[in-house]
């Protein structure tokens, strides 16, 4: 089993640079891994996080952001946060949580699927 994280919106967002479009490269290059190595029953896995404000580099992106936008560092995570079905960004232990699912038996049926992690992200 091969699995991946991603972290970026597929569309693109103001001052992240260009994470989102590698994001995206990275989910398309694993699709297309599922496809030539399903066949001999290598599962690959995507899963998709909306960054989890516990770790320090998303901390860190949302405090560049914060001061790019001209926001505290609280509206910042608090306008992420919004754009989420839950009001809130995943913690990193749910998406290692999920992860952990995913690389086992449990989940042996998927593969070449995205997995998101995201409290709901409408992107």
């Amino acid at each position: 089993m091969i699995m991946t994280i991603t972290a970026g919106p597929p569309e693109a967002v103001a001052y992240i640079g260009g994470f989102g479009p590698a994001c995206g490269a990275i989910e398309g290059l694993w699709r297309g891994l599922a496809a030539e190595l399903g066949p001999r029953g290598v599962r690959v896995i995507v899963v998709r996080s909306a960054g989890s404000p516990d770790t320090p580099d998303v901390r860190e992106t949302f405090k560049l952001h914060a001061q790019a936008t001209g926001v505290t560092f609280e509206e910042c995570l608090a306008n992420f946060s919004s754009a989420t079905l839950l009001k809130r960004l995943p913690l990193v232990a749910e998406v290692a949580n999920v992860a952990t699912m995913m690389a086992s038996d449990g989940a042996s049926a998927m593969t070449g699927t995205f997995i998101h992690v995201t409290c709901g992200s409408r992107e």
